[in-house]
């Protein structure tokens, strides 16, 4: 099998049969299930070799990837291909010996702004016939409000948040001052809404099964995503559920 992109990519490889549906779901290497939008009948060939496979059309986003089926129908040498493949890409991984230079290299994906994670969105799901919640804003210190004034001004200049004028959901904004003089802002969602979202049950692994998981393992790194909840995005119906009422503003 073979993945590819719908459209363009559909029109380069030259494909003019007509496109059929298909009930197959994929799941990836990260245990991330997808589904197919459709599939298509291509005869291709591979030095010399000749077969008729089934082209798997994914949606945007996905890198096209070529299936153990294909590989074996068309007799392809992995062997080969990884002695063909340039060596320059592991040299130039092998010459990075401290964070300074991995920074240096790549700039982007150490730099500290907010961003959204590609082909994902979530959308909050209510329970059958829950309606709106709100609940009034909850006062905070003076000594904090013009500081938490000009972050919601930036978290409003960035577009992670939006003023909303009128809204029949609202949750109230939570400031707990920190040791530095600055102060955490979290949303009490405990007041009213959370009772009205139905339950997602993820199976996350017990610390037990993460630490057999690191057995023999030799090199170990720590993760640190800057300001990680903003980089989610929410569809156009839950960024309402999700709105927050403060002493300013209902955003």
């Amino acid at each position: 099998m073979l993945y590819a992109h719908i459209g363009q990519s559909i029109k380069r490889l030259g494909i003019k049969r007509q496109l059929e549906p298909t009930g197959i779901a994929f799941q990836s290497y990260t245990e991330n299930v997808f589904l197919p939008l459709s599939k298509v009948r291509v005869k291709v060939e591979h030095k010399g070799h000749v077969t008729f496979e089934d082209l798997y059309v994914v949606p945007d986003g996905f890198d096209p990837l070529l299936g153990r089926v294909w590989v074996r129908h068309l007799k392809i040498n992995l062997n080969e291909i990884d002695q063909n493949t340039d060596n320059n890409i592991q040299n130039e991984i092998f010459s990075i010996q401290n964070i300074t230079d991995i920074e240096k290299h790549f700039p982007e994906v150490f730099k500290q702004k907010v961003g959204c994670v590609p082909n994902f969105t979530i959308k909050l799901k209510l329970r059958d016939g829950a309606k709106p919640s709100y609940t009034p804003k909850r006062n905070v210190p003076y000594a904090l409000r013009e500081k938490v004034d000009k972050e919601l001004d930036s978290l409003e200049a960035a577009g992670i948040i939006s003023k909303s004028i009128t809204s029949d959901w609202g949750s109230p904004l939570v400031v707990i001052p920190k040791g530095d003089g600055t102060a955490r802002r979290c949303v009490d969602y405990k007041a009213g809404v959370n009772n009205l979202l139905m339950n997602v049950n993820y199976p996350i692994k017990k610390i037990d099964e993460v630490l057999n998981g690191l057995r023999d393992s030799k090199y170990f790194c720590k993760s640190v995503l800057f300001k990680a909840y903003l980089h989610l995005q929410t569809d156009e119906e839950s960024s309402i559920i999700q709105t927050i009422s403060t002493a300013s503003r209902n955003i």
